[in-house]
């Protein structure tokens, strides 16, 4: 059956369908008869073009039936779910009404005292939904039903959360209309209770304005208006609209979740205490905090309203903030706004604050929206309020269409050797200087984009290089044994360490070897710290002990034994490998040097990362298999 044309079939040998009465992106609603209770019913049915995405499915089927669970006057019911012949249906109560929209359209503006006893019963839904865990993440006036009396029902409580095409913002991961959507969900982050209230807020906002708090010729645009700009005052459109209820609209979209309402019932308290005409109604919107006071008395003139009370009560109410936060209040941050930033102007602008760029935890996404190299989203998100020392994630654009230049890896390569690597490929890179005690003066600390990511030719490439070591680092002693005296003492010199005493001593490595060393490797140690070496003695070929010369060219089997046949010299190097924060609880690693395997190991993630001695006589191309995928081909050098 085709799911976007059943007028007249019978759904699971019940529900007899009449007519279409709506639908959207993800699904096609019709009128029904049901046919065992001889009721009109709604049935709404997944689209064809999604019955075949199994997620989809499951999340349509198990929000439903989580959706069920709700009972309310202002919820639209939900009387069954199913999966019939590969059609995935949702049984509702049929309202015979209008949406919001409509209403809204017609009445625009709606009386202000009409308009709040709406929002008053579907803020109550809300806290129903929330009180069962259920986050709606999709409250517009498509979505809420009247019936003839104008009762307000919200529909689709847990579906919209399921991936809808006509629902999408920025990137995939933001859900619901761009209108109504809250900021945070329009760049991708946290969503919780605060986010419907807001969609509500702004639905509040239309129905006493006619209008939209932002509005813009795309979604994108839309969005980013939600970051960047303040609304205007609802009282600027419609002077009719009492001050305080112009502060309960405005705290009900604020940009930042803690400065919004925290629950559903103190919207709905603050909505009854306006709407009361015998009511004292204060309230105090700031940046920092927001106070909501409500007093209520029967008579003025036995209760009369005392200033010198109230004064005293907000005294109060302020010394108890400014107590906590001089005591036990923890300091925040605002996050910067990042988006439509490269990469570097990102890292220039965090440079002097208290965040940092994730840039291990980079995506890359196509994006007809955003130039190639700029930021789609962040998270946390701009202007939102969050403890010190938060990295902030990044979504950026790859540009129209997917690039056809697979970035190398580079990291712990000289800059150099990085720069020409990059260039051969057609890329670009540019230079951050970096104090680190981990990796050689000169060599690459960290790339981004992650070398795997699909970029177009002529894209720059992020490159932070070590040019100093930090002066209070602890640092590691490396590894020296298998090197001559000359490759010690560079080894050592890259990290900031000097080469100390040199002894000699008989042993299997190779004359002119180092054989031992102290501090160990690994050890960690301050800066300038000397290292002791202990070197391969025999430096000279061993001669024959016949010192007079030979009369004949031939060599006796005592001579060609004792002049050992010229060997190439075998050198070493520690290849570290860090584990990703992805990775699952165990990681297998698995090493190739030149064609030859010289680790096949599973590791715990708690170990953080490996350090793998390479072993050559000259450059060794090695490659690092994480779960049986390569992650890591490059040259280790060793002159």
């Amino acid at each position: 059956m085709n799911g976007e044309n059943l007028i007249g079939n019978i759904i699971n040998e019940r529900y007899e369908l009449l007519e279409v009465i709506g639908g959207g992106g993800m699904a096609v609603v019709y009128k029904a008869n049901d046919r065992l209770l001889n009721r009109l019913v709604a049935v709404k049915i997944l689209k064809d073009s999604l019955k075949n995405d199994a997620e989809i499915i499951e999340k349509f089927s198990a929000e439903g039936k989580a959706a069920a669970a709700l009972s309310h006057n202002n919820i639209v019911s939900v009387y069954d779910v199913g999966n019939i012949d590969g059609i995935s249906f949702i049984v509702m109560e049929y309202v015979d009404g209008e949406t919001l929209t409509d209403y809204i359209s017609k009445n625009k503006p709606i009386q202000w005292q009409t308009a709040c006893e709406m929002v008053i019963q579907i803020a109550s839904a809300l806290d129903c939904a929330h009180e069962h865990g259920i986050i709606h993440r999709d409250i517009k006036p498509l979505n809420i039903l009247l019936t003839k009396d104008n009762v307000p029902k919200v529909a689709d409580f847990g579906i919209a959360s399921a991936v809808s095409t006509d629902t999408v913002v920025a990137g995939g991961s933001a859900m619901g209309s761009v209108h109504y959507i809250s900021p945070e969900q329009a760049r991708g982050g946290y969503v919780d209770n605060t986010s419907d209230l807001y969609s509500l807020g702004v639905v509040l906002y239309e129905m006493l304005t006619g209008s939209l708090p932002f509005d813009g010729d795309n979604a994108v645009t839309i969005a980013l208006m939600k970051l960047e700009q303040e609304p205007i005052s609802t009282k600027v459109i419609n002077l009719d609209i009492p001050q305080n209820l112009d502060a309960i609209v405005m705290k009900a979209i604020a940009k930042e979740q803690h400065l919004r309402y925290k629950t559903a019932n103190e919207f709905i308290t603050d909505l009854k205490a306006l709407l009361n005409e015998d009511s004292m109604h204060i309230i105090s919107a700031t940046k920092e905090e927001n106070i909501s006071v409500s007093s209520h008395g029967k008579d003025n003139k036995k209760h009369g309203f005392n200033p010198i009370i109230a004064s005293a009560v907000l005294v109060i109410i302020i010394a108890v903030i400014v107590f906590f936060t001089m005591t036990g209040g923890k300091k925040e941050y605002i996050v910067p706004n990042l988006l439509n930033m490269t990469l570097e102007e990102a890292l220039n602008a965090v440079a002097d604050t208290e965040f940092t760029i994730d840039e291990e935890g980079i995506v890359y996404e196509v994006s007809e929206d955003f130039e190639e190299g700029k930021i789609i989203l962040q998270n946390p998100g701009a202007n939102q309020s969050v403890k010190k020392n938060k990295k902030i994630q990044l979504t950026i654009s790859s540009g129209v269409t997917e690039g056809n230049i697979s970035v190398p890896s580079v990291v712990n390569m000289p800059y150099s050797d990085a720069k020409a690597l990059l260039e051969s490929k057609g890329l670009k890179c540019e230079m951050i200087e970096e104090a680190s005690a981990d990796v050689p003066l000169a060599h690459v600390i960290s790339q981004s984009p992650k070398s795997s990511t699909k970029v177009t030719e002529g894209y720059t490439v992020i490159l932070h290089v070590c040019t100093s070591i930090p002066e209070q680092t602890k640092i590691k002693v490396p590894e020296l044994r298998g090197l001559t005296r000359t490759q010690a003492e560079k080894a050592l010199a890259d990290v900031g360490l000097v080469i100390g005493n040199t002894a000699k001593e008989k042993s299997d490595l190779p004359a002119g070897q180092v054989v031992s060393q102290k501090p160990e490797q690994g050890e960690e140690v301050e800066k300038n710290t000397t290292v002791d070496i202990v070197i391969s003695e025999n430096e000279e070929p061993t001669q024959s002990p016949v010192q007079t010369p030979q009369t004949t060219p031939t060599q006796s089997p005592q001579q060609v034994e004792s002049t050992p046949t010229p060997t190439p010299e075998m050198m070493k190097k520690t290849l570290t490998i860090k584990f990703p924060e992805s990775s699952g609880e165990t990681v297998h690693v698995r090493v190739l040097a030149n064609g030859k395997e010289i680790h096949n190991q599973t590791h715990n993630k708690s170990e953080e990362k490996v350090d793998i001695l390479v072993q050559a006589s000259k450059d060794a191309e090695v490659q690092v298999y994480m779960d049986d995928k390569l992650v890591v081909q490059k040259i280790i050098e060793f002159n």
